[in-house]
């Protein structure tokens, strides 16, 4: 589909420009008048349209490589875990705390509305090792939003690991496998999105939630795609007018 090479590769880009370059000679040929009027495939569009032509894919084709993304993920699983080093105290080998946790999520019903500039979705994240679950919805408009960010949830981890640790005291081993990416959606100053759902501990205890965060995060399992994803929803934002101060 046309959305693979506008997100994916450019490999064909020489092409074009060589069947350009080619055509320039049949035209020379069949010159017409100068105050002949141009046919109708010669007008070219004005205002959004004529940008989204010039700066690349319109709104219909950025949304629905977007929604089409997100509901062909599926449900993705990982372990995080981190361990500080073993300590010998007066000759004995006393092992380090660690901690090991399992996540899996999963992102469905995603419809991403090119006529709204709006993005909808339900999402599950759950922890097979504790039982606990959360299942959310979320909403947002790509007009309210500011930018999107891709990290890894090891280099989070690390992050997060030197922040409580900055001496390296405890040797801490960090580890996720597989490893996943965060794609985190920021909205604009003063904008938010929304989610709303139910969260169940592990000990059956039901939390429901209607919150207005100001950033939506998604897990993916595949760093091209999250890219991709990334540019894409780049994109959107740019032809709905968002990421831009209204003064």
């Amino acid at each position: 589909m046309r959305y693979q090479t506008i997100f994916g590769n450019t490999a064909r880009l020489g092409l074009v420009l060589a069947m350009a370059m080619a055509a320039g000679p049949m035209r020379a040929q069949n010159q017409t008048p100068a105050n002949a009027p141009p046919p109708p495939s010669a007008v070219k569009a004005a205002g959004p349209a004529a940008q989204a032509d010039a700066n690349g894919p319109g709104l219909e084709v950025t949304m629905t490589f977007i929604q089409d993304a997100m509901n062909g993920q599926g449900k993705i699983q990982w372990s995080e875990s981190n361990k500080s080093a073993d300590k010998v105290i007066d000759g004995i080998t006393v092992p380090g705390l660690g901690i090991q946790e399992d996540y899996a999520f999963e992102i469905s019903d995603a419809v991403a509305d090119p006529k709204t500039c709006s993005l909808s979705f339900h999402s599950v994240t759950s922890r097979p090792d504790s039982g606990s679950r959360s299942a959310m919805d979320g909403a947002l408009s790509f007009r309210e939003a500011a930018s999107i960010a891709v990290r890894s949830q090891l280099d989070i981890m690390k992050e997060i690991d030197h922040q409580v640790d900055p001496d390296n005291k405890f040797r801490s081993t960090i580890s996720v496998f597989p490893n996943v990416y965060k794609l985190t959606l920021k909205m604009a100053s003063g904008k938010t999105a929304r989610t709303w759902g139910t969260s169940v501990h592990s000990d059956g205890t039901r939390i429901p939630s209607d919150l207005q965060p100001n950033a939506i995060v998604l897990s993916l399992s595949d760093e091209d795609l999250a890219r991709r994803l990334a540019k894409a929803m780049t994109h959107a934002i740019e032809l709905c007018g968002g990421g831009k101060d209204p003064f």
